[in-house]
């Protein structure tokens, strides 16, 4: 069901130019949490020195880049649900939506990208065979991940149980029942 959403969801956004300002949104967004720790990183006019202080600092710019998507893509998600529902969705309710998650968006977000940068960090010190197995790990959570966002949005679950239900629908995805 939730892999049939996204499919829904990509040709629902071909089809409803309006719904193209959320992924608009979401990388403008993105690029104006950069800006500040741009500056932070490169404005001073020096060598940036990768200190603990700087990987942290990147890993909070991350961290909200993470929270961006997630919350546009909720925003989508949830004007997907409203179509599909009969009704006639706006940028307004999807952003209505989103923000009613928000909680549960800025928790997942948090999660996700420290799990994500914990899979790059153990893939950057595997040998071969350990990076194909990290490699294959990553994409099952990428793809878990994107598959997080409809439950986040449309279910009332908390983190835990939505990446539960996320893992869910990425084992019915990969192996559908044959009722």
């Amino acid at each position: 069901m939730t892999w049939n959403l996204v499919l829904q969801s990509l040709k629902l956004v071909r089809t409803d130019k309006k719904l193209m300002l959320f992924p608009v949104l979401s990388a403008l967004g993105a690029a104006a949490l950069a800006v500040p720790f741009l500056f932070t990183l490169f404005g001073m006019g020096s060598d940036v020195h990768w200190s603990p202080n700087t990987w942290l600092l990147m890993f909070a710019w991350y961290c909200g880049a993470s929270f961006v998507t997630i919350f546009f893509n909720c925003a989508l998600a949830a004007c997907v649900q409203l179509r599909f529902a009969g009704e006639e969705p706006t940028i307004g309710e999807g952003m209505r939506a989103a923000f009613s998650r928000i909680h549960t968006i800025l928790l997942w977000s948090l999660f996700s990208a420290t799990v994500g940068q914990f899979l790059q960090w153990l893939q950057s010190r595997a040998g071969f065979i350990g990076d194909i197995i990290i490699g294959f790990a990553g994409f099952g959570w990428s793809m878990a991940t994107y598959l997080m966002v409809p439950v986040l949005v449309m279910e009332d679950r908390g983190v835990m149980d939505s990446v539960q239900r996320g893992a869910d629908a990425l084992r019915c995805t990969v192996r559908p029942s044959t009722n």
